[in-house]
């Protein structure tokens, strides 16, 4: 050997890296300095680099191979702890032999998860090809069909108790007897979410290496879930396409998406335009230069991974997130129930539907959006999805991905240049390490949601008790906005199409004004970035630019279409009509309200980005920063602007109805704080239309979750007391878990000291 490093140096570095980027040549670079300034030097400079990382990445995977061979060692008492349980129940033989196998596959099943998923994927079959046209003579035969797409995952196995791989991932989550509770929407909470910072180059594969307790789903499963989910959209999209050709469609109908997705369609496009991660299409990474593109993870609720998936795709394509609820749900009891939370879940949520993935754990899940993203949806999605508003989630926010994103980001840069097998090692050692750091801190953890939860139960309560309601009331009015503000556009009648299209009208003509005005505000900004001679910024204003001039282009021609559609009547009435003006009005301040959601989302979006790029201090990409910034200061006054004018539109609007020049049951809509409008609450005025839409002709009175603010506040403290109790069950829970799982493991590791140096691997091991 020409180099030996003292094991306690790397042991310290290996710590050290744990906490840093790996970075072996500054490491050796500054210690070859140390040396050269007490009179010892090297005869090469930059020799110790190569030889010392070696000696690093050994001594590390070594220590990782000792804590594994424990670990199996550990499992082994496990099983023959669980065994002893069995039979100290003293339960039948049929159920003795069924206890017996649960327990064996469950201690089978503590093996990393990059065997455990390679074995099981090399016995599920790819997606099958389609059957060759048969020939022959005579008349011509139909083809048949191809065999359809088969899921690379099998059913289940039965279990009794999450396996031991989950069991290990979060003992809070699933360390005890798991069981479903009827009275509990889910019984566990995952985030799912993908991170397209963490990229890699295309470069030359290093030497295969794999951490022993890997995250990673491996990639032959992938893209065999990848094969399945587009055989299945490729074979059904034909025939769907096909049918809708043949249908003449009879009118412009909004209807449910499924009748277990209470969104409108037209709701859940809206949603799809929102996200730039909803559109596949569209380019998030550039292929041609890396080919890991992203990574995708699965949390649970306490930000601790249960599995990662490398991405090779443009986009956050929807394989990714059907492949992990997939994998969770083989490691689960037939009856849990999950609650998964996912940014667009209501995308996800409706392919499953409409396609049929997961259709087998359907009834197991329940969808909601994670809360950061929330406001990216539009008001219907939100009283469906949000988790403030859905029933069985308490407090749990969906953001640990976003979290974890932020804890590995110091990985950015070193990872990118790194070779496939390393990058994956160091990823799995960091999380091994926040794992182990965060074990001990679940209790902590836990206490300080039981206190967040404390306090906002007891400020809630007193907003009910000043509202003066009964809950059971407030509750039944919950009910019926709900299901107002979710259900889809009705049917037009003859006697309201003349007012529909005269609405529609005069909102083609404030969405053409509002384009006129965007187009204005890029054309300025473009002349601004010329002046600084910024070349990004021209060439990206430039594209923004073109759009809008299209986007104008195409307003012009809609409402030119839309006034030659209404007639000589229709246009004699839309000039003549008496409440022309309160209807001009009410249309304007739904538009500038559209509009002003749209900047307050940017807003916060580039916001997060670039508190992102803060706290990273990283100065590796100073024009997008400097762009951001330069977006956010053009932007907050404008949004200021457009909400000074929503309230003096608002007022003007109060004014006509007062003066009675408005519909009979016509409600003047609240105008919107300027103190908390960048707060951006799930309560705010800002998301709902309340004043602004048309009221219901088969209703007599303004219900009063419409027109009385002190009951749309009582159904504000309700949900948040409602919330608060679902977060102290699933609080209690997790202790209980956690009581479980530390009495297992105490007895466990009693058991296995007991039994130390018996088994033929503990004497294999010292003879060695």
């Amino acid at each position: 050997p020409s180099v030996a490093v003292d094991v306690r140096v790397l042991d310290m570095v290996r710590r050290l890296f744990l906490r840093v980027a790996p970075n072996n040549t500054a490491y050796t670079e500054a210690y070859e300095e140390f040396l050269d300034e007490l009179g010892f030097s090297l005869e090469h400079h930059g020799a110790l680099r190569r030889l010392f990382a070696a000696s690093l990445e050994w001594y590390t995977h070594l220590r990782n191979q000792v804590e594994y061979f424990f670990d199996q060692e550990l499992e082994s008492a496990r099983e023959q702890y669980l065994t002893e349980q069995a039979a100290e129940e003293q339960p039948s033989d049929d159920e003795g032999t069924q206890r017996g196998r649960s327990s064996s596959h469950a201690s089978s099943t503590s093996s990393t998860s990059h065997s455990r998923s390679s074995s099981s994927s090399s016995t599920r079959s790819s997606s099958p090809t389609p059957a060759p046209h048969s020939k022959g003579k005579g008349k011509r035969k139909r083809s048949p069909s191809p065999e359809p797409a088969q899921n690379p995952f099998p059913d289940p196995k039965p279990r009794t108790r999450p396996s031991e791989y989950l069991r290990k991932r979060c003992p809070a989550c699933f360390g005890g007897e798991l069981r479903h509770d009827p009275s509990s929407t889910a019984d566990v909470f995952v985030c799912v979410d993908a991170c397209f910072t963490q990229k890699r180059h295309k470069s030359q594969p290093d030497a295969p290496k794999t951490h022993p307790d890997t995250h990673f789903i491996p990639d032959e499963l992938s893209a065999q879930m990848e094969e399945y989910v587009e055989r299945v959209r490729g074979d059904q999209t034909s025939k769907r396409a096909k049918k809708a050709t043949c249908e003449e469609v009879e009118d412009e109908d909004d209807h449910y998406a499924h009748p277990n997705l209470h969104v409108s369609e037209a709701n859940l496009d809206v949603c799809e335009e929102s996200f730039t991660a909803a559109d596949e299409r569209r380019t998030k990474s550039n292929t041609q230069q890396f080919d890991i593109t992203a990574i995708m993870g699965l949390l649970c609720r306490h930000d601790r991974v249960l599995w990662l998936l490398n991405m090779r795709s443009a986009g956050e394509k929807q394989f990714g997130a059907l492949l992990l609820v997939e994998e969770l749900f083989q490691h689960l009891p037939e009856d849990v129930q999950v609650g998964l939370l996912y940014d667009i879940v209501c995308q996800l949520a409706r392919s499953a539907l409409k396609w049929g993935f997961l259709e087998r754990y359907f009834p197991r899940l329940a969808f909601a959006v994670a809360v950061f993203h929330a406001f990216g949806h539009v008001w219907p999605c939100q009283l469906v999805f949000h988790p403030r508003y859905r029933e069985g989630f308490g407090f749990t926010n969906g953001e640990g991905c976003e979290r974890f994103w932020h804890s590995i980001s110091h990985l950015i840069a070193h990872l990118r240049i790194s070779g496939s097998h390393h990058r994956l090692y160091v990823l799995d050692a960091q999380i091994k390490h926040a794992d182990e750091a965060s074990l001990f801190k679940l209790a902590e953890w836990n206490h300080r949601r039981s206190l967040h939860s404390k306090a906002k139960r007891v400020e809630a309560e007193d907003e009910l008790e000043d509202c003066d309601y009964a809950v059971s009331w407030l509750r039944k009015q919950w009910k019926a906005q709900v299901a107002s503000q979710t259900k889809p556009v009705a049917r037009m009648t003859k006697k309201s199409a003349s007012e529909k299209a005269i609405a529609s009208v005069l909102a083609q003509r404030q969405v053409v004004s509002v384009l006129k005005e965007k187009k204005a505000e890029i054309e300025a900004n473009l002349l601004d970035a010329a002046d600084r001679s910024n070349t990004d910024d021209t060439l990206l204003l430039a594209s923004d630019l073109k759009k809008a001039r299209a986007a104008l282009a195409k307003a012009r021609t809609e409402l030119k279409r839309k006034e030659g559609a209404l007639g000589v009547d229709g246009r004699n009435k839309l000039n003549n009509k008496t409440q022309a003006k309160f209807l001009e009005l009410r249309v304007s301040a739904l538009a500038l309200k559209k509009r002003l959601r749209d900047l307050l989302r940017a807003h916060k979006f580039e916001r997060e980005a670039l508190e992102r790029n803060s706290r990273r201090q990283q100065g590796s990409d100073p024009n997008l920063r400097d762009h951001t910034l330069d977006a956010i200061k053009r932007r907050r006054p404008k949004i200021v602007k457009l909400n000074r004018q929503y309230n003096e539109t608002c007022d003007k609007i109060a004014a006509e109805i007062k003066s009675k020049r408005a519909p009979r049951r016509a409600i003047p809509p609240p105008k919107i704080d300027p103190k908390i409008l960048f707060q951006l609450d799930i309560a705010d005025t800002v998301w709902q239309d309340i004043g602004l839409e048309d009221p219901e002709e088969e209703e007599k009175e303004v219900p009063p979750w419409l027109g009385d603010e002190s009951v749309r506040k009582g159904i504000r403290a309700m949900l948040v007391v409602d919330r608060a109790n679902e977060e102290d069950r699933i609080l209690e829970k997790e202790r209980r878990s956690l009581r479980i799982w530390f009495a297992e493991e105490w007895s466990m590791l009693e058991l296995a000291i007991q039994h130390a140096g018996t088994s033929p691997a503990c004497g294999l091991w010292r003879s060695n």
